[in-house]
């Protein structure tokens, strides 16, 4: 079930969740790097820890209208980071 919200363990969550985290915040900074708008913008002092994206994933999960048993957990993760880190007007 690795890749999904509900996972074998709290673990297997943990490292898909990093995992995530680690593409989504590549693609944000190419994003930005093309003079796009990032899709979240993080505080630039903060380090996203593995924990703290999972703890998002599974808030985000909690507060979902719909079945999203079988989304991907990067589909949540950036929903929840795009949630938990809106950008300013103007993307930054």
């Amino acid at each position: 079930m690795m890749g999904r919200v509900v996972c074998v363990a709290m673990a297997l969550c943990v490292v898909s969740a990093a995992q995530a985290q680690t593409v989504l915040q590549t693609v944000n900074g190419a994003l930005v790097a093309q003079g796009a708008s990032p899709q979240f913008c993080l505080p630039p002092n903060l380090v996203l820890e593995e924990e703290q994206a999972a703890d998002i994933v599974t808030r985000t999960a909690a507060k979902a209208v719909r079945n999203i048993d079988d989304m991907p957990i990067a589909i949540i993760l950036l929903r929840g980071l795009k949630e938990t880190f809106p950008c300013a007007e103007g993307g930054k």
